[in-house]
C-alpha cells in the first residue's frame, strides 16, 4: 500500500510504465509461442512432403546367437541416443538373409532376400494365395512373382530346397518409412533379387542374416527442437552400443531422416536469424520507452524532490525511493502481460509455450530499466534550482547530441558487420550456424541512432518555424514559441514516435523484399510446378505414362541435372528440354525470357523425323550366317525431350545360311506421334553363338507402316553401325547401309547417316549472370566443359546470360538442350542415362499428392510455392509487423503519458493566458498547433530513419530467411506501399485524435481555471 501512495500523485507515468512492461512481455511471449508455433508447423509440413528412406533411419548388424537380448540392448541404445526427441519414436525390428533361388525355366542365377518379420502382415496385403504356414512353404512379393512367371503352386528351389508358392504379397503403403524406399520391397524391383517369406527359415538362410531396427518418428507430433535433437543423437548411436556391451565396427546405418532434418533446419534457422532482431528492436523500443518516461517522471517530480532534497533528505534516498516506484511499477506490469498471454493462449487454444526462465529475465530487465531510468531521473532533479522546469540545463540540451555520436558509431560497426557478411547468419567453426549477436542489433541501433540525429537537427527546425511565425497571429506564433522553448520536454514523444514510425517502414520493406525473393527463389529452386528428383538411376519410362495418366499432370519433361567440370572447378548444369521453358512457373520464365530461350537453345538431333500419327515402324532386314534372329529394340526421342526404348516384335524366314529374311515390327511411342519425334536409332543385339561366319550380314531392305505403305523418309537415310565405346568387337559398315559381323560381334547400333556430331559440336547454351563474370563471359564466347559421367567434352556458344538457371540449385550454373546430352549417350554408352529429375506442370487440381504416389518412395519434391518453407519462415514477417505494431502502441503510451504530464504541469500557464484575455478557444489552437508540429516531426524523422534502415539492412535480414539465395538472385529492396500506407494513415489518425483530446482538454480547463496558479 505504501508503494501505490507514493506513485499515486504521479499515476500517469507509472500507469505508463506498467502498461509498457506489460505489453512488451505479452508480446515478447507471443512473438517467441507464434515462431516457435510457426516452426513446428512449417517442419510437420515439410515432413508431410517427404516418404520413405527421407523420414526413418536404420540400424543394421549381424544377428546375433542371444536375439533378445541383443534386441533389448540395441532398442536401449537407440533410446538413449534419441532421448532428446520429444516426438514419440517407433523401432521396428525385421531380419534378412539371402539364400540362393532356382527358377523353373530361368537359367538366371537369383538370390532371395528372405525377409522375418512379426509386423509384416500388419502392413502388407496378400494378393494370391495364402501366408506361407508350414516348411517347405513360401510366400513372394507380387511383382517380382509376375515378373518370373510364377503362380500359386509352383516350385521354387531356396538355398538347394524345393519350396511351393502358397501366395504373393504387396505392401499395403510404398512410401511408409518403414521400408526405406527399398523397392525390392515395394515394388519387387532389384537386379536378381526376389523377396520371400518362408513359412519356416531353413538354418542355411542364416549364413549372413542381418537385423535391421529401423527408427520412424511420428511426423506428425515432431517439432523444431526435434530436428537438432535428432541430427545430434543418431550420430551417438555407436557410443550408446558400447555401453550396451554390442561392438559398433560391425554397425551400419541408413536413413534420410537427418539429411531430412538438416534441409528443415536451414528453414528454421531463417526464422531464427529475424527473431532476435524482432525482439532486439522491441527490446529498443521498450528501452526508449521507459528511459524517456523516467526522465519525464523526473521532470515532473522536480518540485517535490527538490523539496525533500532541502528537507534534509538525501539525493541517494530519492533515486533509492524512484527506482523502486519505477521497478514495482514495471514488475506489477510484466506480471500482468505474462497472465494476460497466458490467459489468451488458452482461451484461444495456442500452444505457446510460457518459457519461465525468459519471461522472468524480461520482468527483470523491464524492472532494472525502470529502475536506473527513474532513480538518475531522480537523482538529477534532487539539486538546488533543480525545480526549475524551464531550464533543462546545458546537460539536457547535450543529451541528443551525444546520445545521437554514440548510438551512430555503434550502429555503423554493427550495419557494417551486416553488409561484411551479408546476413546475421554465420558458420560458426564447427560448421554450425548461429545468428551473430552484432549484426542482429543492426536494425534497431541504426534506427534509433537515425531517430536521435533527426532529434538534434529538430531544434533547428523548429527555431526556423519560430521566426516563421512571428508575424502570424497569436495562437500559432505562440505554439511555434512554445514548441521551441519547450522542446527537451517533449523529446520522449519524439523519440518512441520517430522509432514507431521508422519501425513500419522496416516492417513494410522486409514483408515486400522478403516475400518477392521468397517467391523468386522457391520457383527457380523448382522451376516447374513440382521438381522431382531420382534418389538414384533416373526415372524409367513407365514412370512417366503413369504420370501422363494423371488427370492433375498437365505436362512432364525429362531433365538431366549434373555437374559440369571446367579448368578451375565445378558448375551445375541443367539439361532440358527447350520446349520444357515456356511452361515453368511465372516468376522464371519472366526472369529468364523463356520464350526467347526455347527458340535459340535447340539443337538438330540426327534422327529421322516420325511422321505424324505413325504408330507402327517395319523394318524388313536380310540376315546371312545369323545362327539365332537378334533381338531388336529403337530408341525414339519425342519432342518432350523423353528418349524411349521400344522393344520389337522380330519374325524370321528362310535358312540362316542361305539368308533370312526378318520382319521387325515396332509401335511408336504415343508421346512421339506428334510429328515431332525421332527415331535416333535401332539396336541389334546379337547371342555370344549368333555369328556363325565373317560373312555375316544384317541389312535394312525396307521401312513400312503397319498398313504396308512405304516410309521414304526412312530409306532415304542410310542406316549404319555406330559403336564407340559400347562393343569390344566392332561390326563392319557396309556400303548400302546395315553391317557385317565377325565372331565376338554382339551388340551393334544402327544410326541413319548424319553428321552425327551436329548436336555436339557447339551447342547453343544459356550461362548465369555469375558464372559469365567468374569467366568473362559474353553472348557468342565459346564455353568449354566436360560433364560428370559423359565421354564428350562440349564447346558451347554463349547465346543468353541469365540471372539463374531453373532447377540448378548453383549460382554458377549452365542450361543446355536435354538432346546433346541424349545424342551423346547414344553415340557412346549402351544404355542412355534415365532423366534424373522431371518438370512437372499441374493441371487445375493439385497434383502432389498424385506425383507422390506415383513415383518411388525416396523421390525428393519441390514444390514452387515451397508452403511448408513460407510457413516456417514467412512468420518472421509477421513478427516484424507485429514488433513495429508493439512499437506504436508504445510511443501511443508515451504520448499520452507525457501529454497528460504536460498538460498538469502547464495548469498554471492557462490559468495565466486566460488572465491575459486569450480565450479558451485560442488556447486549444495553440496547443493542437504545438502537438501536431511536434508528431509531424516525429513521423517525418521516423520516416527517413526507416528508409535508411531499410535500405541498409533489409536485404541482408531477408536473404537470411529465404533459404537458396545462393542461387545468384539476389534480394532487391522492395517496399510493400499499399501495407505502409494502410499502417501510416492509422498512426496518423491516432496520433489525430490525440492531439484533438489534448486540444479539447485544453479548452475544457480554460474555461474553469482561474489566475494563473491555475486554480479552479
Amino acid at each position: 500500500m505504501k508503494w501505490f501512495k507514493r506513485a499515486r500523485p504521479h499515476g500517469a507515468v507509472f500507469t505508463a510504465v506498467a502498461v509498457v512492461a506489460a505489453v512488451v512481455t505479452g508480446t515478447v511471449i507471443a512473438l517467441l509461442g507464434t515462431l516457435d508455433v510457426a516452426a513446428d508447423d512449417g517442419v510437420r509440413r515439410g515432413l508431410a512432403t517427404r516418404s520413405g528412406a527421407d523420414l526413418g533411419l536404420r540400424a543394421t548388424l549381424p544377428l546375433a546367437d542371444e536375439a533378445q537380448e541383443q534386441d533389448a540392448a540395441v532398442r536401449s541404445a537407440i533410446s538413449r541416443a534419441l532421448a532428446a526427441v520429444s516426438a514419440p519414436v517407433e523401432v521396428t525390428r525385421s531380419t534378412v538373409g539371402e539364400a540362393p533361388v532356382e527358377v523353373p525355366g530361368l537359367l538366371e542365377q537369383l538370390e532371395a532376400l528372405v525377409l522375418v518379420d512379426d509386423d509384416l502382415e500388419h502392413h502388407t496385403e496378400i494378393v494370391e494365395g495364402r501366408w506361407a504356414t508350414d516348411a517347405g512353404e513360401l510366400t513372394m512379393q507380387a511383382d517380382a512373382a509376375t515378373a518370373l512367371g510364377l503362380e500359386n503352386g509352383d516350385t521354387v528351389v531356396v538355398a538347394g530346397t524345393p519350396m511351393r508358392l502358397t501366395g504373393t504379397w504387396l505392401v499395403t503403403d510404398a512410401l511408409d518409412a518403414r521400408w526405406l524406399g527399398d523397392e525390392r520391397i515395394t515394388a519387387g524391383r532389384g537386379r536378381a533379387v526376389v523377396p520371400i517369406v518362408l513359412g519356416e527359415a531353413d538354418e542355411r538362410v542364416w549364413e549372413s542374416a542381418r537385423v535391421h531396427w529401423t527408427v520412424v518418428p511420428d511426423v506428425t507430433r515432431v517439432t523444431a527442437s526435434d530436428l537438432a535433437a535428432a541430427q545430434e543423437g543418431w550420430p551417438r548411436l555407436r557410443a550408446a552400443l558400447r555401453a550396451e556391451g554390442i561392438d559398433p565396427a560391425v554397425l551400419s546405418t541408413t536413413g534420410g531422416f537427418t539429411d531430412t532434418a538438416a534441409e528443415l533446419r536451414a528453414q528454421v534457422q531463417g526464422m531464427q536469424a529475424i527473431a532476435p532482431v524482432v525482439l532486439l528492436l522491441v527490446a529498443t523500443a521498450a528501452v526508449v520507452t521507459l528511459a524517456e518516461l523516467a526522465r519525464l517522471a523526473g521532470a515532473s517530480r522536480a518540485h517535490e524532490l527538490a523539496l525533500l532534497w532541502s528537507r534534509g533528505r538525501t539525493a541517494t534516498a530519492n533515486a533509492l525511493e524512484a527506482a523502486s516506484l519505477g521497478a514495482g511499477a514495471a514488475v506489477i506490469g510484466g506480471i500482468v502481460g505474462a497472465a494476460a498471454a497466458a490467459a489468451v493462449s488458452s482461451v484461444w487454444g495456442l500452444s505457446w509455450g510460457m518459457p519461465v526462465l525468459a519471461v522472468s529475465a524480461n520482468v527483470a530487465a523491464l524492472a532494472l530499466v525502470a529502475a536506473t531510468g527513474f532513480g538518475v531521473g531522480a537523482l538529477r532533479a534532487s539539486r538546488p534550482h533543480g525545480t526549475d522546469a524551464g531550464d533543462a540545463g546545458r546537460a539536457s540540451r547535450l543529451v541528443a547530441p551525444g546520445a545521437a555520436v554514440l548510438l551512430t558509431l555503434a550502429a555503423a560497426i554493427a550495419v557494417w558487420q551486416l553488409q561484411l557478411y551479408g546476413s546475421p547468419i554465420t558458420e560458426q567453426a564447427d560448421d554450425e550456424a548461429s545468428v551473430d549477436p552484432v549484426t542482429a542489433l543492426a536494425p534497431a541501433l541504426a534506427l534509433v541512432a537515425i531517430v536521435f540525429i533527426g532529434l538534434t537537427v529538430l531544434p533547428a527546425v523548429m527555431r526556423l518555424f519560430e521566426r516563421l511565425s512571428r508575424r502570424s497571429r497569436a495562437p500559432r506564433m505562440l505554439a511555434a514559441h512554445n514548441v521551441s522553448r519547450r522542446l527537451p520536454r517533449l523529446t520522449a514523444s519524439i523519440v518512441v514516435l520517430g522509432v514507431a514510425t521508422g519501425s513500419l517502414v522496416a516492417a513494410a520493406a522486409y514483408q515486400a523484399t522478403w516475400a518477392e525473393g521468397f517467391v523468386r527463389v522457391s520457383a527457380f529452386r523448382s522451376g516447374a510446378d513440382i521438381l522431382a528428383t531420382a534418389s538414384g538411376g533416373g526415372f524409367q519410362p513407365r514412370q512417366l505414362e503413369t504420370l501422363d495418366g494423371q488427370s492433375s499432370v498437365a505436362a512432364v519433361f525429362p531433365v538431366q541435372r549434373a555437374r559440369l567440370q571446367v579448368r578451375d572447378g565445378s558448375a551445375a548444369l541443367v539439361a532440358a528440354p527447350p520446349a520444357a521453358l515456356p511452361t515453368l512457373v511465372p516468376p522464371v520464365t519472366e526472369a529468364i525470357d523463356a520464350d526467347a530461350l526455347a527458340a535459340a537453345l535447340p539443337v538438330e538431333a540426327p534422327g529421322v523425323p516420325i511422321p505424324e500419327g505413325l504408330d507402327t515402324v517395319v523394318l524388313e532386314a536380310d540376315t546371312k550366317h545369323l545362327a539365332v534372329d537378334p533381338s531388336i529394340s529403337m530408341l525414339v526421342l519425342d519432342s518432350a525431350g523423353r528418349l524411349a526404348r521400344v522393344t520389337a516384335d522380330v519374325a524370321g524366314a528362310g535358312d540362316a545360311a542361305v539368308g533370312r529374311t526378318l520382319t521387325i515390327t515396332s509401335a511408336v511411342p504415343t508421346s512421339a506421334r506428334d510429328g515431332r519425334g525421332q527415331i535416333l536409332a535401332f539396336d541389334v543385339d546379337l547371342t555370344d553363338d549368333a555369328v556363325m561366319s565373317e560373312e555375316a550380314r544384317f541389312v535394312p531392305v525396307a521401312w513400312t507402316d503397319s498398313s504396308g505403305q512405304p516410309l521414304p523418309a526412312f530409306a532415304a537415310r542410310q542406316w549404319s553401325p555406330r559403336g564407340g565405346e559400347m562393343v569390344v568387337a566392332a561390326p563392319l559398315p557396309l556400303a548400302d547401309g546395315g553391317f557385317g559381323a565377325a565372331p565376338g560381334v554382339m551388340n551393334v547400333r544402327l544410326m541413319p547417316d548424319a553428321e552425327l556430331d551436329a548436336g555436339l559440336y557447339r551447342p547453343p547454351i544459356a550461362v548465369t549472370r555469375s558464372l559469365a563474370d567468374r569467366y568473362d563471359l559474353t553472348v557468342g564466347d565459346i564455353f568449354s566443359f566436360a560433364v560428370e559421367r559423359s565421354y564428350a567434352r562440349i564447346d558451347g556458344e554463349v547465346v543468353a546470360i541469365v540471372p539463374a538457371v531453373p532447377s540448378a540449385g548453383d549460382a554458377d550454373a549452365v542450361l543446355i538442350d536435354l538432346a546433346v546430352l541424349q545424342v551423346d549417350a547414344v553415340l557412346t554408352t549402351e544404355f542412355p542415362r534415365a532423366p534424373n529429375a522431371l518438370w512437372i506442370q499441374q493441371g487445375e487440381t493439385d497434383a502432389a499428392a498424385d506425383v507422390r504416389r506415383a513415383l518411388p518412395p525416396n523421390t525428393a519434391l519441390s514444390y514452387s510455392d515451397d508452403s511448408a518453407g513460407r510457413a516456417v519462415v514467412g512468420s518472421a514477417a509477421l513478427a516484424v509487423w507485429a514488433a513495429a505494431a508493439l512499437c506504436c502502441l508504445l510511443a501511443l503510451v508515451t504520448l499520452a503519458a507525457v501529454a497528460s504530464s504536460e498538460h498538469r504541469t502547464r495548469m498554471p500557464e492557462i490559468g495565466l493566458l486566460r488572465a491575459l484575455g486569450l480565450r479558451a478557444r485560442e488556447q486549444a489552437s495553440t496547443r493542437r498547433g504545438e502537438w501536431t508540429a511536434v508528431l509531424a516531426g516525429a513521423i517525418a524523422i521516423g520516416l527517413v530513419a526507416g528508409l535508411a534502415v531499410a535500405a541498409l539492412t533489409v536485404p541482408q535480414l531477408a536473404s537470411a530467411a529465404i533459404p537458396g539465395t545462393d542461387l545468384g538472385l539476389g534480394t532487391p529492396l522492395r517496399i510493400d506501399v499499399t501495407g505502409l500506407a494502410i499502417a501510416l494513415v492509422a498512426l496518423v489518425l491516432v496520433c489525430a485524435a490525440s492531439v484533438v483530446w489534448i486540444s479539447a482538454a485544453v479548452a475544457r480547463d480554460a474555461r474553469t481555471v482561474r489566475g494563473p496558479e491555475g486554480l479552479r
